[in-house]
């Protein structure tokens, strides 16, 4: 078996434990205090199963661990998104712009991020011998999962409510910051003399073999989906009146008309 196929397969069972999850806790748990304890536990378990390699090779290997960059610094979007989530689900005005701008870019970003993390994670897809009996590599695509869970969460049970126009203005401003932060901290790395570490894959694509998908596409690309996704999105759940579109082309009719008054006059 292929290891791109045990990837599939382990990823297939956990979304359908996720589904099952998400199923229960909408069917059973009504209260919003326990919506926010299991969010907040679900952050906090990312951030140790992310950690936790360190201490299980400090163990494994007689009390020496290496703690690579992605330990110390936020270098790609996963590890940037699971900080956003903590914050996220511990921050206490849930009603504040601020919430929820980041709420939504967590939703859409780091959904994406958790996705692509778990169904192509490269390290188990790189590993001369892919096995979820390794430690590494299993904590690795799990968890991705498990952050997986707790952005579509976010969505679910109501934190974010996406709409066009101010979900595109928060994800847009989320890349610029994964933009800036990759920029610092290859930079850093430059001034101090350290091997490249590729923050956010500004430096070089993620895949050698298909230079074409950089971040630049990917982010060019996720845009275009996410506002083509949010457009279908208020079409099935907003009356006719509600949707950015039919906002968009009322204004346009109204200033033509404007327009047309005011050469008239």
């Amino acid at each position: 078996m292929t290891a791109f196929m045990k990837l599939s397969i382990f990823n297939l069972i956990c979304l359908i434990v996720i589904g099952i999850l998400l199923f229960l806790c909408k069917k059973f748990i009504k209260e919003r205090r326990t919506h926010d304890l299991i969010l907040k536990t679900t952050s906090i378990l990312v951030i140790l199963i992310h950690y936790s390699a360190v201490y299980v090779e400090f163990f494994q290997n007689q009390g020496v661990a290496y703690a690579s960059a992605s330990y110390i610094l936020p270098v790609y979007p996963c590890h940037i998104m699971m900080w956003l989530l903590v914050i996220v689900a511990f921050t206490r005005h849930k009603k504040s712009r601020f919430f929820e701008g980041l709420a939504e870019f967590v939703f859409v970003v780091g959904t994406l991020a958790a996705l692509i993390g778990a169904l192509f994670n490269m390290n188990f897809l790189n590993s001369s011998n892919p096995t979820f009996t390794n430690y590494f590599l299993f904590k690795g695509v799990f968890g991705h999962m498990v952050m997986f869970f707790g952005t579509t969460y976010l969505f679910v049970f109501e934190y974010v409510k996406p709409r066009v126009e101010k979900t595109m203005i928060s994800v847009i401003v989320g890349l610029l910051f994964f933009v800036a932060d990759g920029i610092i901290i290859n930079t850093l790395y430059a001034k101090f003399d350290i091997p490249p570490v590729n923050a956010m894959f500004l430096l070089e694509p993620p895949f050698e073999d298909y230079p074409f998908i950089n971040f630049f596409t990917i982010g060019s690309i996720g845009l275009i989906l996410c506002f083509i996704g949010l457009l279908i999105y208020e079409h099935i759940t907003l009356p006719k009146a509600e949707q950015w579109i039919t906002k968009i082309s009322t204004k346009s009719n109204k200033q033509d008309e404007d327009l047309t008054t005011d050469k008239t006059n």
